[in-house]
């Protein structure tokens, strides 16, 4: 039971969420996407580098630097230049996407996601909110938001993610890397920011 909780825990990383959230926008309306050359997906392109690979660039260097005991950031304290790196990351992700002047759902995903990460950025100053959580919320709302788009049947799809939300936190909660109170606020203040950059998008 444990090796399956790490599992979820790895598989549903919060860097990972925007590549999935990407992927559901992109089969929800792939016409949106065949601007680029090389195919719809060619839009993972941008956002796996700066999205993910950054970010785990970076940590892997304050590990190395020793700014950090581990790769899993489970010192609240220590979470706080990561959490700059991010936001940063973040930002640059959706300004890139607005110069491509990409389909409304993806600038909206990346702002709500950089509002989310700056929420769970000052949260974190007083209880050690979870991330994976907070994903888990950002990208539930884009699967809710893929059923509304889409011409085709994405009920499945947001099923999936509604199931996994639960289950990511579930394993958070089951390996002991947070309380509950945690996990409920990641979800909360990911749902918070999505809704926030709706105003926009």
């Amino acid at each position: 039971m444990k090796s399956l909780a790490k599992i979820l825990s790895f598989i549903f990383h919060p860097l990972l969420l925007p590549t999935f959230g990407t992927v559901l926008i992109v089969l929800s309306n792939p016409y949106w996407f065949y601007g680029f050359k090389t195919g719809p997906f060619s839009i993972l392109a941008i956002i796996i580098p700066l999205t993910f690979g950054f970010p785990v660039i970076t940590v892997l260097l304050m590990k190395a630097l020793n700014f950090v005991d581990d790769l899993y950031l489970r010192d609240q304290k220590q979470r706080f230049i990561p959490f700059v790196a991010v936001m940063i990351y973040y930002f640059w992700t959706f300004m890139v996407l607005r110069s491509q002047q990409l389909p409304t759902p993806m600038l909206w995903m990346m702002l709500g996601s950089c509002i989310a990460v700056v929420f769970g950025f000052i949260t974190n100053i007083v209880m050690k909110i979870s991330l994976h959580a907070l994903g888990m919320g950002c990208l539930l709302c884009v699967a809710i938001n893929a059923v509304l788009i889409s011409y085709s049947n994405m009920i499945p799809l947001m099923l999936i993610c509604m199931l996994a939300a639960g289950l990511v936190g579930s394993a958070r909660l089951y390996l002991k890397e947070h309380e509950p109170q945690e996990i409920y606020s990641g979800y909360l203040l990911g749902i918070m920011g999505m809704m926030i950059a709706g105003w926009f998008y």
